[in-house]
């Protein structure tokens, strides 16, 4: 939230001299409820005139909340998972005994599993940034799309697998947002921006 500005020779196209600190607590975007919001962008501008405009603050953490159940009733249950930053879609495992849930923070955005049985949440994939994520028709495994070095990707893991064992590329160099797994595992229907493919 540092704000710094440093002496700029537009002739050499290069900074000279050295970077000073300006101005303290400026926001930034990083954190959002849409992730292509979330740029890391300093929420200042700097006017023709000079002038600086800036929005005053450091960022807004992720809303922290618990999990639940709500039955057909509107019954609500708590469900014994600690109280994190979960973000949507928790998607529940065809034979309902688990939640694959996205955990998010300001250096990830992990895929978590929470065993409804055992109460316990484990991650099932961390390092990089996990996005919209279907599970396969026996609930065995996990297709999500995944950001990790910069690089987008369609990927899978099994739903077991220890969180170091990196997920296997399915379709590398683009976003696609999965939502279903045919029948026979064969193929994933996943949004493509407004289109709807099948990989």
């Amino acid at each position: 939230g540092v704000l710094f500005a440093v002496p700029f020779d537009p002739e050499r196209v290069q900074a000279v001299g050295q970077a000073v600190p300006v101005l303290d607590r400026v926001a930034q975007a990083l954190t959002a409820s849409n992730d292509a919001d979330v740029t890391g962008a300093g929420q200042f501008a700097v006017a023709d005139t000079g002038a600086l405009a800036w929005v005053p603050g450091g960022f807004v953490p992720y809303q922290a909340g618990k999990l639940v159940t709500v039955d057909r009733r509107g019954q609500v249950t708590p469900l014994g998972a600690s109280v994190q930053a979960y973000a949507q879609p928790v998607r529940v495992s065809p034979d309902g005994r688990r939640l694959a849930v996205t955990l998010r923070g300001l250096t990830e955005n992990g895929l978590w599993i929470y065993d409804m049985g055992r109460t316990s949440l484990s991650p099932l994939a961390g390092g990089g940034e996990a996005g919209s994520h279907t599970w396969s028709r026996d609930g065995r495994r996990l297709v999500f799309n995944w950001l990790a070095d910069g690089q987008p990707s369609l990927v899978e893991k099994p739903a077991d697998a220890d969180s170091a064992t990196p997920p296997q590329v399915v379709v590398p160099g683009r976003p696609l947002n999965p939502t279903s797994i045919t029948p026979d595992g064969r193929h994933v229907a996943a949004l493509d921006g407004g289109d709807i493919v099948a990989v």
